[in-house]
């Protein structure tokens, strides 16, 4: 669901837009907050800005939304809105001009702006009467599932908030739009998800507990710098391991996870799920498993011939390229999961948000500014790494949160490919040796079972 907020400059959006966020646990996008992110007060930086709240409002993520309505741009913001499909409810704030004033005349650090040919409230009476007869026309109005309502801008925040709540009828169910339900698979199932580029410090740090369901994420090392060498050891079963650990499972040398066995290389009492066949997919195929996989960098393109040699043993495999395409990977697998009614699944995806440039749906900043760039050196900021990944990593756990309780009794195994470099030795992003490019984070749980030191469960 989508939350919009409109009204003339100081009517209260921004207030009443904190309480509702705070009260219905949405995230909140302001057109405003997206201008200190992103603009430098030029026309450019303010279109910048713009584009980052269209992507908010079309984005599939519920989300409560802020800026004037009232400008050319909210022609735009409705198409926008019309594009992310989900129901929204819009709310125009009518606050008196006396009360405006005096919360304008409060207001400090204002977000950058271009000189435009109007000084701020120039032009009120003109922009109120486009809010009427917007109102009168059902702009807001015109699809299935779309509501309206007015609110006196000169009440207590609180008296807004429960008539926000009593127009949609309560509390909203989904904060963030969960676009796919999943029943429990079978035990035998397999889930391996991949987080692309993830460094192990994000994951420690992060706010993530559908993963934690899973364990506290182990600090291992990956098989390669890079995706395609990376996936493919996995495929083989060369997962990321604890070299000093004595559990199978978390140090590969001692007990493999996914053994591919044969003649001159048997399985052993320590490993975990003996296969035979040239990788996982048709191990687990053999032995009557539905393989399923959808991945979101450009490795697993299917429209390349490296793309379709990486993923050709499974037998579905959906492509979309990210990052921002985890809501519709977890949608396609849904619907796969609900066609194998049953029958025990390997299920792989590869989420692309936490991969440079680190941008997930409704990100309050623009996809394109990328700031781990090899080379760029001084042109690049760490802090930024650091915040962006960290927020993308928490966003996956909300979408992927259905599909991991799904899994709940069945063996998950979830981990970064690589990680990334973020200034360390002067090095950025991956596709290199360095430290910071192999320490990935790494959750497995083996029938429900979370894998910990120790030979204990966590």
């Amino acid at each position: 669901m989508k939350i919009l907020l409109i009204g003339l400059a100081g009517a209260g959006k921004s207030r009443l837009a904190a309480h509702l966020g705070a009260r219905l646990g949405l995230a909140v996008h302001a057109l405003d907050e997206h201008r200190r992110a992103l603009s430098d007060g030029s026309v450019a930086g303010d279109y910048l800005a713009r584009a980052a709240f269209l992507r908010a409002c079309a984005g599939r993520a519920s989300a409560l939304l802020e800026f004037g309505g009232c400008g050319a741009h909210r022609h735009a913001v409705h198409l926008a809105l019309e594009e992310s499909g989900a129901r929204v409810h819009t709310i125009w704030i009518d606050t008196p001009d006396p009360v405006r004033a005096q919360h304008l005349a409060r207001r400090t650090g204002g977000p950058p702006l271009p000189r435009w040919a109007l000084p701020l409230g120039a032009a009120d009476a003109d922009l109120r009467t486009v809010l009427q007869r917007d109102a009168e026309a059902g702009l807001w109005l015109n699809l299935p599932g779309w509501t309206f309502q007015v609110l006196a801008g000169d009440v207590d925040v609180e008296v807004q908030v429960e008539a926000v709540l009593a127009a949609l009828g309560g509390v909203p169910a989904a904060t963030t739009q969960d676009p796919a339900t999943f029943a429990p698979q079978p035990a035998d199932s397999v889930l391996f998800v991949t987080l692309d580029s993830c460094r192990y410090d994000t994951a420690r740090d992060a706010r993530t507990p559908h993963l934690r369901r899973v364990g506290e994420p182990h600090r291992a090392m990956a098989p390669s710098h890079f995706t395609l060498a990376s996936h493919a050891a996995f495929w083989v079963g060369t997962t990321p391991g604890l070299a000093h650990s004595e559990r199978p499972g978390l140090n590969p040398k001692r007990g493999r996870l996914f053994r591919l066995a044969n003649a001159l290389v048997p399985a052993g009492p320590r490993d975990l799920f003996a296969l035979e066949g040239a990788s996982l997919m048709e191990g687990f195929a053999r032995r009557g498993y539905r393989t399923l996989g959808t991945g979101a960098v450009d490795w697993f393109d299917t429209g390349t011939p490296t793309g379709r040699a990486l993923v050709s043993d499974f037998q579905r495999f959906h492509y979309v390229r990210g990052p921002g395409a985890l809501e519709e990977q977890v949608a396609w697998l849904a619907g796969e999961l609900d066609q194998a009614a049953g029958t025990p699944v390997f299920c792989f995806l590869n989420v692309g948000e936490t991969h440079v440039p680190y941008w997930h749906q409704g990100a309050p900043w623009f996809r394109e500014d990328n700031p781990c760039r090899p080379f760029a050196g001084d042109a690049n900021d760490a802090a930024a790494c650091r915040r962006r990944q960290r927020a993308c990593l928490e966003h996956a756990d909300a979408v992927l949160g259905p599909l991991l309780a799904a899994f709940q009794g069945a063996t998950v195994l979830v981990c970064g490919d690589h990680g990334d470099c973020w200034g360390e030795d002067g090095l950025w992003e991956h596709g290199v040796w360095h430290e910071k490019t192999m320490e990935v984070p790494l959750w497995v749980a083996v029938r429900g079972e979370i894998l910990g030191e120790g030979g204990a469960p966590c």
